[in-house]
């Protein structure tokens, strides 16, 4: 507070009233004349407890205020301040303004004096200083404790200028982040420091809060430190302003977030490793809650193994049990039930239905998690589509079956071709040398009988993958053609058969005798399920890649149960007697053979379909000139003959010797070994099984000592090993029981050097 005073004349002149106003003022008030001598005080001013010693007058009226001053011991500052008076007397200065603690004052208090020119002299005023001095303490010990708060703070903080762009001041935790001292920081610019990729984003935060968009900003930011490496922080930024809302500077804390980023990015990495790795494993994991209620996670091999999302499951947690196939649901159910009880883990195989109706096997496994407590924190499982392996096992027991059968069909094979070969022959030769026309129709029925059994036979060991094939480039429509000229023989009247086939060529690799055997089994059995009559289709559809062999009856059909046994062996829907059960056996594994498959359209009471799908070929169909059937005809030269069952042995002798031939006949191979080296066979006739030496073996022996004698092989069944070291060799192979006007003509074009293809 600055007073300016009355002079004195008119303090004197009217010093009531003067005075009045004096004495109502708080502060402590005295007017000097020019020499320094107290002219008036007001009553704060007799009060005041340091002017206590001023006894003479009233309260120091009369004295001279330099004396009171000098003689002073309350306040230290006492010369300070007569001297200033003095100075302002004397007109050399027009103000002194001092601040003071009075010692002598009770409570310490601190004044403010101030001293002015007045009327020739000065007046004087003593202004108690508490609640402004409190405040200044107050705010000095903020100072200080911000001082040290912004110094010693752990992260980075500074003041910036108000663009945004200048440290006014840094702490020690900026200059270690930047790797800077102070003065080197307050040379360099904001924008310096700033990964230049993030310095527009900076400054469009500085703009908006300069604008009064905002009032303070947090932003990521990347810095550089002095070494050049980059530095990742999160910026936060506030804006100061005055009373008059001008903008005085930025308070920014920058706190170093490069580990926590690193430790992001590798998290974010881990995550982007870990669902990559989900993505490209075929099982399915989950993670589900202790109590088994909330899905926690599923990976996305769900969606291919069930078929449906995976956000499904999250949704609807506890319907997944829905998609299992009502026969395994409670078993499933239940057990899943036990993990969230006593039960460690689990391990099942069962059955679920994909939305559109397949059904498909999977295994799950399932565990319990615990903490170092034993207390369970969570479920985690595995889910494995079996499906191919369940039908790689379920194929696996239809080839040990096979390998059953087939190993049957080869014994079988052996012993009973041989056996139907002996009774070949002698009704072959009870034909020829029959007497009467009885004796001669008894031997054609025997025959018909044995190419029945050899027809039994000859499906066994289809069925069991025991019959070699002979593929060549085969046109199906003159399979189908020449299948239809024999299927009107053998099925009834009431039936149609239509033959339907493509313009183009449907030529496919494959092995015609067998095929013909497709045709006829798939047609025979349409025949015995159209017992009333019906349509019987033979169809050929042809395409770049494939042919299609079809074969269609409008008869009662099968359900699904039956489809599933359609092609195991001896399986049959007919009455015991009735069919072997072998036909369509056969049909799968010739088109097995052939690279092919089948698929099967049928219903109770809606017919059947069986499409035989075979791959196309670009070969061209070799045309064969079929045999003179016209009969037998007499013949000459030396066959040596080795088969050691006696039955075939002498029936084929007799029949060769009746029609010309000589026949040195053997019983095992070491008899043939041992023959003197003339006169010299033409043709050796052997089997392929012998005891001792084989067939084969025997026949590699005499070749070398024979070089110009014809080998023809026999075998009850003809495996593809012997057809091929047949071919290597040139020789013949004969599969039993075979025909004998076949036997003949074969040993007739050989005596002639011919070597027909078998």
């Amino acid at each position: 507070m600055y007073l300016i005073a009355p002079s004195p004349d008119s303090l004197e002149g009217d010093d009531s009233r003067h005075m009045t106003i004096l004495d109502a003022l708080p502060a402590h008030i005295a007017v000097l004349d020019r020499d320094g001598l107290i002219v008036s005080v007001n009553e704060t001013w007799r009060r005041l407890a340091c002017a206590s010693s001023l006894r003479d007058g009233i309260e120091g009226v009369g004295r001279s205020y330099l004396d009171v001053c000098e003689e002073a011991t309350g306040f230290a500052e006492a010369g300070e301040i007569a001297a200033g008076v003095r100075s302002i007397l004397r007109g050399e200065t027009n103000a002194l303004s001092v601040e003071y603690q009075c010692h002598s004052d009770p409570e310490r208090r601190w004044f403010l004096l101030t001293v002015r020119p007045f009327s020739g002299g000065a007046v004087v005023m003593h202004q108690a200083l508490r609640e402004q001095i409190e405040r200044r303490e107050q705010r000095r010990e903020i100072d200080t404790r911000f001082s040290g708060a912004f110094e010693f703070a752990p992260i980075g903080v500074a003041l910036v200028s108000p663009d945004g762009q200048r440290f006014l001041k840094v702490n020690r935790a900026l200059c270690d982040l930047f790797g800077y001292s102070e003065e080197e920081l307050r040379t360099r610019t904001i924008q310096d420091l700033t990964h230049p990729d993030d310095v527009e984003v900076g400054i469009t935060n500085v703009t908006q809060a300069l604008s009064g968009g905002v009032r303070s900003f947090q932003l990521e930011k990347r810095y550089t430190h002095r070494n050049g490496t980059v530095i990742e922080a999160m910026l936060s930024a506030s804006l100061v302003r005055d009373g008059n809302g001008t903008p005085l500077h930025f308070v920014a804390h920058i706190q170093d977030i490069t580990k926590r980023k690193e430790a992001e990015n590798e998290l974010r990495a881990s995550n982007e490793r870990f669902n990559q790795l989900a993505n490209n494993i075929t099982d399915a994991f989950w993670i589900r809650s202790p109590d088994m209620q909330t899905v926690q996670y599923v990976s996305p091999a769900f969606e291919t193994i069930w078929g449906r999302p995976v956000e499904y499951l999250y949704t609807h947690p506890h319907e997944w049990a829905d998609f299992i196939v009502p026969e395994d649901r409670d078993r499933v159910v239940s057990t899943f039930a036990e993990l969230t009880g006593g039960r460690e883990k689990l391990d099942l195989e069962y059955r679920i239905m994909r939305p559109g109706g397949e059904v498909r096997w999977i295994r799950s496994r399932g565990y319990q998690v615990r903490n170092a407590e034993g207390e369970l924190t969570r479920n985690i499982g595995i889910v494995t589509d079996i499906t191919e392996r369940k039908q790689a096992e379920a194929e696996l027991r239809q080839a040990q079956k096979m390998d059953a059968v087939g190993q049957l069909a080869a014994g079988v094979a052996h012993e009973f071709n041989n056996i139907l070969q002996t009774l070949m022959s002698m009704a072959t030769i009870s034909r020829l040398n029959g007497a009467s026309r009885e004796t001669v129709r008894i031997a054609s029925v025997m025959e018909e009988q044995i190419r029945r059994g050899a027809s039994v036979t000859r499906q066994l060991l289809l069925s069991s993958r025991r019959e070699a094939l002979s593929k060549m480039p085969t046109d199906l429509r003159e399979q189908v053609s020449s299948a239809k000229e024999l299927l009107q023989r053998l099925v009834p009247e009431n039936i149609r058969i239509v033959l339907e086939t493509s313009q183009e060529p449907a030529i496919v690799e494959g092995d015609a005798g067998q095929i013909q055997q497709v045709l006829l089994n798939l047609a025979i059995n349409a025949r015995d399920a159209m017992p009333d009559g019906g349509t019987l289709t033979l169809r050929v559809v042809s395409s770049e890649n494939e042919v299609s062999l079809e074969v269609q009856d409008d008869g009662f059909g099968f359900d699904d149960d039956t489809r599933d046994h359609l092609f195991e062996p001896f399986f049959t829907t007919k009455k015991v007697g009735e069919g072997t059960g072998l036909g369509l056996a056969v049909v799968y594994r010739i088109v097995e053979q052939h690279g092919g498959r089948i698929e099967v359209q049928s219903g109770p009471g809606e017919g059947s379909l069986f499409r035989v799908i075979l791959p196309a070929s670009s070969g061209t169909p070799v045309v064969t000139q079929s045999p003179d059937a016209s009969g037998m005809s007499q013949g000459s030269g030396l066959v040596l003959l080795v088969e050691d069952e006696d039955g075939v042995r002498e029936g084929i002798t007799m029949l060769l010797e009746m029609f010309g031939y000589k026949v040195i006949a053997a019983g095992r191979g070491e008899d043939a070994l041992a023959l003197p080296r003339t006169p010299v066979p033409d043709l050796l006739l052997s089997d392929v099984s012998l005891p001792g030496i084989s067939g084969p073996a025997l026949a590699g022996q005499l070749s070398t000592r024979w070089p110009s004698m014809k080998v023809t092989l026999m075998t009850g069944y003809l495996e593809e090993a012997t057809r091929s070291l047949a071919r290597k060799h040139g020789w013949e192979v004969f599969q039993k029981p075979f025909e004998m006007d076949e036997l003949t003509r074969h040993v007739a074009e050989a005596m002639r050097g011919e070597s027909p293809v078998n």
